[in-house]
């Protein structure tokens, strides 16, 4: 039962790298079939993109502290308005703008 188990793993993770190699053929030769769009949604299965969005957990790791810190950084304004995601906080969970709170963070 481990082989088996170990051979599934083996072959899913030789698939991922296929499909990995295909999906980057496909944007060098930037075909827009079908079957292309079928397997780029498959390749971004086994290997997906950043979220464009991301909570309080991902700025406090970057950051070295706890997410209550991240939140009164927000109360304070300190983290820039145009980095928080409209409607969130006052109650709810914080959300930031990936690629925006990413570049604040390096300008810090």
């Amino acid at each position: 039962m481990r082989l088996a188990h170990l051979l599934m793993e083996r072959m899913t993770d030789v698939a991922a790298v296929k499909l990995l190699q295909l999906r980057e053929e496909l944007f060098v030769n930037s075909a827009s079939s079908s079957l292309a769009a079928d397997l780029r949604r498959i390749a971004n299965h086994f290997d997906p993109p950043p979220p464009d969005k991301v909570g309080s957990e991902y700025v406090a790791q970057k950051l070295g502290c706890t997410t209550t810190w991240i939140a009164e950084l927000v109360r304070r304004e300190e983290i820039p308005k145009s980095c928080i995601v409209p409607g969130t906080g006052n109650g709810k969970p914080w959300k930031f703008f990936r690629d925006r709170i990413d570049k604040w963070i390096e300008s810090r």
